[in-house]
C-alpha cells in the first residue's frame, strides 16, 4: 500500500483529523475524481473519504491480495460504487463485477460512475439481496441509519429482493463476495447456502452492522467449513470497533 495513502489516513482519522477534514473539505469539496491510490483519477461520488481514496483500506487491501484478472466479484450493497470500480480495475476486461443495490439514488450514483470511468466489466442489479426471491419493505432510516430490510425505523419503499444462490445459477460463480447490507447478514448467507456448500470456495468479506448478529453470520459460516478472521482497519483506531470479518474456507491457503 502506498505510504501516501497510509500517511493521509493516519491524518484524517487521527487527534487532529476536525482540522485535516476542514482543509481538505476546503479544497476538495467539487473534486469528483479520486486523489490517492489504485483509482487516482477515476471519477468517483460519495464522501470525502471516496474523493482522497482511503476509503475502507482494509477492504481493499483484501481486494489487492485476493483478485486477480478473470476473478467474479459480488458486490452486495454498492452504496456510492468505490469498492465496485476497484474490483472492476482488478478483474480486468475477462472478469466480471455484480453491484446489488436495491435503493434508487445509491443505484444511480453507481451507474454514473460505472459509465463515466467506461467499466464495461460492471454490471447494477437494482434489487436488494435477501433469503428469498420477491418483494420487500426497504427502510429508508433516520439521520444516523442507514437503509434495511430489518431495522423498521423511517419511511419504506417496496424493492425486488434475489438470492445469491439464484443469481449465480444464472451468472458466473463469484471468487469474492463483499457484503454491507445494514444488519441483514444472515438473510445474504442462507440465501447463499448451495455457494457456501459447494467448490470451489469463495472469499466473505462481511461488515457486521450489529453485536447481535456477529455469533449467527459467524457460526453459520464455520458450519460450511469456513475460517473467519477479524478485519480491523489498517490503522486501528482506539475509538472505533473491528466491524469487518473475511471468510475463507480453512483447506485453502491464504494468499
Amino acid at each position: 500500500m502506498q505510504p501516501s495513502l497510509r500517511l493521509l489516513y493516519r491524518l484524517y482519522y487521527g487527534k487532529a483529523r476536525r482540522i485535516v477534514r476542514a482543509v481538505l473539505r476546503r479544497f476538495l469539496q467539487q473534486r469528483r475524481r479520486v486523489f490517492l491510490g489504485p483509482l487516482r483519477r477515476w471519477v468517483c461520488e460519495g464522501n470525502l473519504e471516496n474523493v482522497l481514496g482511503i476509503y475502507e483500506l482494509h477492504v481493499q487491501q483484501v481486494f489487492h491480495t485476493t483478485l486477480m484478472q478473470g476473478d467474479v466479484v459480488y458486490d452486495v450493497g454498492g452504496h456510492h460504487g468505490y469498492q465496485s470500480l476497484l474490483a472492476s480495475k482488478l478483474v480486468g476486461d475477462t472478469g466480471q463485477v455484480y453491484v446489488f443495490e436495491p435503493l434508487p439514488e445509491n443505484r444511480d450514483a453507481i451507474a454514473r460512475v460505472v459509465s463515466a470511468n467506461g467499466c464495461r466489466n460492471c454490471s447494477v442489479v437494482g434489487a436488494a439481496v435477501s433469503d428469498r426471491v420477491g418483494r420487500t419493505p426497504l427502510f429508508l432510516g433516520t439521520n444516523d441509519t442507514q437503509p434495511s430490510l430489518l431495522t423498521e425505523q423511517g419511511l419504506s419503499v417496496i424493492v425486488e429482493t434475489t438470492t445469491l444462490d439464484g443469481f449465480a445459477s444464472e451468472h458466473r460463480r463469484p471468487t469474492l463476495v463483499k457484503i454491507d447490507v445494514e444488519g441483514a447478514e444472515h438473510l445474504v448467507l442462507l440465501g447463499a447456502r448451495h455457494l457456501l456448500e459447494t467448490d470451489p470456495p469463495i472469499t466473505w468479506v462481511i461488515e457486521l452492522h450489529t453485536s447481535a448478529i456477529r455469533e449467527p453470520v459467524r457460526r453459520m459460516l464455520h458450519d460450511h467449513r469456513y475460517q473467519v478472521e477479524d478485519l480491523p482497519p489498517v490503522i486501528p483506531r482506539p475509538s472505533s470497533s473491528v466491524r469487518h470479518i473475511i471468510a475463507r474456507r480453512s483447506d485453502v491457503a491464504t494468499p
